[in-house]
């Protein structure tokens, strides 16, 4: 299992709160510029959200999961624009250092984004991301 991308993060339960980290960690407002989209982007991210928003502690991009229609539990990063496209899936684990800090651990192997990969990752509840 060899590791794609390994994220440190700090966990919060308010948006505002990860907010107030990436800022603290940028030096930069995550809205700046784009103030009316804050509302639509924030609820769209708390649609189907299920954990903390998660911080990466060195670059303060802030992290979420999602839970699709289909049960499948996916990694998303907060962003301003949303694309779509049809990147494989990759594998995502979790490691809790205590309740407040983590690592998120994107695993390198790809699985492919077809109805019956998805149906088997949501059956076997594993975190997928595209990222």
């Amino acid at each position: 299992m060899a590791i794609k991308i390994k994220i440190k993060t700090r966990m919060y339960s308010d948006i505002e709160d990860a907010l107030l980290k990436h800022y603290l960690i940028t030096g930069s407002d995550f809205f700046e510029c784009y103030e009316n989209s804050k509302f639509s982007t924030i609820r769209l991210a708390e649609r189907g959200r299920i954990a903390n928003w998660m911080v990466d502690r060195e670059t303060g991009d802030i992290y979420y999961l999602t839970v699709c229609e289909d049960k499948l539990i996916v990694l998303n990063k907060l962003s301003l624009s949303y694309c779509m496209h049809d990147s494989p899936f990759h594998i995502v684990e979790f490691k809790e250092k205590n309740e407040a800090l983590g690592e998120i651990l994107i695993i390198e192997e790809q699985a492919a984004r077809d109805s019956e990969t998805r149906k088997a990752l949501a059956k076997a509840k594993t975190f997928v991301t595209t990222l």
